[in-house]
């Protein structure tokens, strides 16, 4: 099923087999992944986060909105080359295609401001988007 969080501060660890995954207006206050095997992921930030972060899904869309706050860290991006779609507002610092369970993958990453925090957004089927 579907898992929905409103207006939460902490450490999120959601994760769903077969649903969608959505979390609005969250401040991150840890190390935090949203993930779901089969269905879209989708988090509105509160504020920047100062936390790792990892959104993923296997077949759906993933969508990172910063909500207007301030985009700073590393950008790890990842989508099947036939299947998938990389949608950012910044340039890529480095984009290469990988093997991942025998399938090529387009992964492109940026870093904007400092390394830190890392954040990870990664589909097989469908499209990745980061919005600021």
């Amino acid at each position: 099923g579907d898992i929905k969080l409103l207006k939460a501060i902490g450490t999120i660890k959601l994760n769903a087999a077969s649903g969608n995954v959505e979390a609005i207006n969250v401040e991150i206050a840890g190390a935090s992944s949203f993930n779901t095997a089969s269905g879209d992921v989708a988090v509105e930030l509160a504020k920047s986060s100062e936390f790792d972060m990892s959104l993923s899904t296997a077949s759906g869309d993933v969508e990172l909105n910063y909500n207007g706050n301030d985009v700073n860290g590393y950008f790890e991006f990842t989508a099947r080359v036939d299947k998938g779609k990389i949608v950012s507002p910044f340039k890529f610092d480095k984009e290469e295609v990988v093997m991942i369970d025998g399938k090529k993958h387009d992964k492109k990453s940026f870093t904007k401001g400092s390394s830190n925090p890392k954040i990870t957004l990664k589909t097989s089927s469908g499209k990745v988007e980061l919005i600021k």
